[in-house]
This record gives structure tokens, sequence and C-alpha cells, in this order.
């Protein structure tokens, strides 16, 4: 018997290890990470922007999350992100997308851009290639490229 596929974000967050001293933490870190997730989809640029985003949903929020202490301060957060295993998130993240393969509905468009003002000094400029669910307005997936692939769409 095959085993069905999670799409619960939560389950892959809570494999991500905590980085955290037992005896230090008032926030569990499934709501961290959580709450930096959402509030980053929603816009959020910054850490304050992070903690008054959970605060405006916080009532959203405790419908599914422990949230012992409230809604962690910036610092916290900071803190947080500084030692989280970035390798670990990361592959929690794609693990999630990548259950939602198949199962999301209208255009996927692929898109490559150079970052402006990455270039330094000899070094070529960061390179990027998304994939973005149009219709939901979510990015998919993200990886650099070792270089520019240049097309040519036109007559040959």
């Amino acid at each position: 018997m095959t085993e069905s596929p999670r799409l619960n974000l939560m389950e892959y967050l809570g494999e991500v290890p905590d980085p955290r001293m037992a005896r230090t933490q008032r926030h569990e870190l499934l709501d961290i990470l959580a709450i930096a997730l959402c509030a980053v989809i929603g816009g959020a640029d910054h850490w304050t922007e992070v903690v008054e985003f959970g605060q405006s949903k916080l009532a959203w929020f405790a419908t599914f999350l422990k949230l012992p202490n409230g809604i962690p301060s910036h610092d916290t957060f900071a803190r947080v992100f500084r030692l989280i295993n970035t390798e670990a998130l990361e592959k929690a993240c794609q693990q999630w997308l990548g259950s939602l393969v198949g199962r999301v509905q209208g255009v996927v468009a692929i898109d490559g851009k150079s970052v402006r003002g990455s270039r330094d000094g000899k070094k070529h400029p960061l390179h990027i290639v998304s994939a973005w669910a149009s219709q939901h307005g979510l990015l998919l997936g993200q990886v650099r490229t070792a270089e520019k692939i240049q097309r040519n769409y036109g007559d040959s």
C-alpha cells in the first residue's frame, strides 16, 4: 500500500530541527516558522513587519498554532533565523511544494532574471530561474543558475 502524499505545510516544517537550547524556548519553532512564512508570502520584508502581520492575524494563527506566549518579538524572529539550519528549512519547503506538483491549476510561468547590482568586479551577476503559479500568485520555486542562458526565438 502506498502512502498518500502529505499536503500540510506544517508537517514539513515540523521536520526542521530546533537550534535553540530548550531552556530558552518561549515560543514553538513551528509557530515562528509558520508566522514568518505566511508574513513573507503576504509581503513582509522586515522582522517588524512579520510581527505586525502575526499580530494582525493572531485569531487566525491561534486556530492551528500553539502560541503559548503570543506572537514572538522581532528580536526572536531574527535570532531564530540566524541559528536555523537553512538547508533543512529549504528542504522542507521544497518537499511541500513538490507535494503540490500536479495539483496546481492554471499557468506555471518560468522566468529567468539577472539580479541588477549583484555583479562584483570580475564576478558575474546572480542569475535566477523562478517558477510562478500565476493563478494563485505563488512562487513555486527559485534556483540560482551558474550563468545566464541566452535563447534566440527569432527566425534562424
